[in-house]
């Protein structure tokens, strides 16, 4: 199959306005920024912060924000809390939530409990602060138990009520889904959002589902803020560092 790298998917669908430099790191935790992090990688996620703000000028309050990809092992996960905790980083108030409820993993990335968390509220079995957890300047909402119905949950007005009471107390959320070329969560949350992210990975993203990821959001009217491109390409050298890019949507 053809590659992200190999046909410049980027060309016809996107304008490039950031490219940095950042390593990539395997382990989960590592992938997590920090005080020890590279300045390159610090930096190329303070860069596609500039943008999104900018991206969302004409937005008031709240803004809420989809963190999505076209396949699974994308890089969406860690790109979803690196842009949280970098926005948090500039004094902004910060929720993340997991609404990959087929497989959460945003609680593993912080070490804390997913006893009770999203699912729980969509249900009707917990209350908003009773899900909200605390972890490195920021709140985080985690999955909670997988149901069996998760794209009904997530569709459901129930889940714009939760997000309109949110929105009320943060001033970026920053909602993880399931990947676009797998299901539709992130298409039928789209609505509910300020815009969406797609997370990409150069020489592993797979043409077609970027194109087709495009379609099925742009069908629902979602409003597509850019793309974030994870470079996992490894070179022969292993002191060649990876890179990062934002990539502004252009319609």
């Amino acid at each position: 199959m053809r590659k992200a790298a190999r046909n410049n998917i980027f060309n016809r669908q996107t304008k490039k306005i950031i490219r940095n430099e950042q390593n990539y790191l395997k382990s989960t935790r590592e992938n997590i920024i920090n005080k020890t992090s590279s300045f390159d990688t610090l930096e190329a996620y303070r860069s596609a912060r500039t943008n999104i703000i900018f991206s969302l000028f004409d937005e008031e309050g709240c803004k809420k924000l989809i963190i999505t990809s076209a396949m699974p092992g994308d890089g969406k996960t860690t790109t979803c809390i690196n842009l949280a905790l970098t926005f948090a980083h500039m004094g902004s108030n910060i929720l993340v939530i997991d609404a990959d409820l087929r497989c959460p993993r945003v609680h593993s990335y912080f070490d804390i409990d997913n006893e009770i968390g999203l699912s729980n509220l969509l249900v009707g079995l917990a209350q908003i602060d009773s899900v909200i957890q605390s972890k490195e300047g920021i709140d985080v909402i985690t999955a909670g138990h997988i149901p069996q119905n998760p794209a009904e949950l997530l569709s459901s007005k129930k889940m714009g009520e939760i997000l309109d009471t949110l929105s009320k107390r943060y001033d970026y959320i920053f909602i993880d889904t399931p990947p676009v070329g797998l299901v539709a969560d992130a298409v039928n949350m789209a609505k509910n959002v300020s815009g969406v992210i797609i997370v990409a990975r150069q020489n592993y993203t797979i043409h077609k589902a970027i194109n087709e990821a495009i379609a099925s959001l742009k069908f629902a009217n979602s409003r597509i803020l850019g793309f974030i491109v994870n470079d996992s390409a490894h070179a022969k050298h292993s002191y060649r560092k990876n890179k990062y890019g934002y990539y502004k949507y252009i319609t």
